[in-house]
């Protein structure tokens, strides 16, 4: 009986570099990790190869909105604005509550020059979450943008009591006067 053990065993490891060389992999990666994985590349700015790793994801769990979301702030980053809207309303559809998406989404429609329906992202981004800066910071830009200087002051002094730079979003915002 031992020396069967010992046989199977030397066979086994006989057959390792064949099924590695197969591409064959013990244990299937989990949609977790490509969505790390295309998060990673993202921050280095391989923005395709993120794309393929979250697309990836999704294909193993089709349900993940948060690599749909991961997957849209790629597109939006190559400037395929349509395809970083269907990304975040398919994270939004399978997560309502994902305040980040609504953020990102209302970005990409400020691109796209589609500014009231950035502001209604905004809005529904920082009711489901009071404290989101970075929401209240953009949609200070895009009732500069619209010409709504009230509001507009009224979404600067809110970033700026949640921790956004005066001095930068002041800027911004006449930057974006002088632009329009």
């Amino acid at each position: 009986m031992r020396k069967l053990l010992v046989l199977c065993g030397v066979i086994l490891l006989a057959l390792l570099p064949v099924v590695s060389a197969l591409g064959c992999q013990p244990q299937a990666e989990t949609a977790a990790e490509h969505n790390e994985r295309g998060f990673a590349l993202g921050k280095e700015g391989q923005y395709e190869q993120a794309i393929s790793e979250f697309s990836k994801a999704i294909e193993l769990d089709p349900n993940y909105a948060e690599a749909y979301y991961n997957r849209g702030a790629a597109y939006h980053r190559l400037a395929q604005f349509e395809r970083a809207i269907e990304d975040y309303d398919e994270s939004i559809r399978l997560n309502p509550q994902y305040a980040e998406a609504y953020n990102n989404r209302g970005s990409t429609y400020s691109d796209l020059g589609q500014l009231e329906r950035a502001i209604k992202d905004y809005d529904e981004a920082t009711r489901l979450n009071p404290q989101f800066a970075e929401a209240y910071a953009r949609r200070a830009l895009t009732y500069t943008m619209l010409g709504r200087g009230q509001e507009a002051e009224r979404d600067i002094e809110k970033a700026v009591e949640l921790g956004v730079d005066r001095g930068f979003l002041e800027e911004m915002v006449e930057q974006m006067k002088q632009e329009r």
